[in-house]
Parts: C-alpha cells; sequence; structure tokens
C-alpha cells in the first residue's frame, strides 16, 4: 500500500471516530461522555487535516 492509500484508509477511521463522536454529542445527556466526544473531534479532525496535507500536490 503506498503512503497515500494508507493515509486515505486511515482517513476513513478519523471521519467515522467523528461521526460517532457527533452522535454522542447530540445526545448530550452525560457531561463526561460530551467531554470525551469533544476530544475526539478535535483530535481526529486534526488527524484528517494532517492526512489531506499528505496528499496534497507538492
Amino acid at each position: 500500500m503506498s503512503r497515500h492509500g494508507g493515509a486515505r484508509a486511515e482517513e476513513g477511521h478519523h471521519r467515522a471516530a467523528v461521526s460517532m463522536a457527533t452522535d454522542a454529542l447530540s445526545g448530550g445527556r452525560d457531561a463526561l461522555v460530551s467531554e470525551m466526544a469533544n476530544d475526539v473531534v478535535a483530535q481526529q479532525s486534526a488527524g484528517i487535516g494532517r492526512m489531506e496535507r499528505l496528499r496534497a500536490p507538492r
């Protein structure tokens, strides 16, 4: 698998994590779950940005 192919596959995992965390935030009943979900969104979104930059033409 190429460097870009691996980043693309990993990006899908990160996007799924953001989606699940966003779903958890929509429930908003448990402060601890919300805190964790916010952390997941922030960290995984940063990872997605790094992977997108890896694929960008240089």
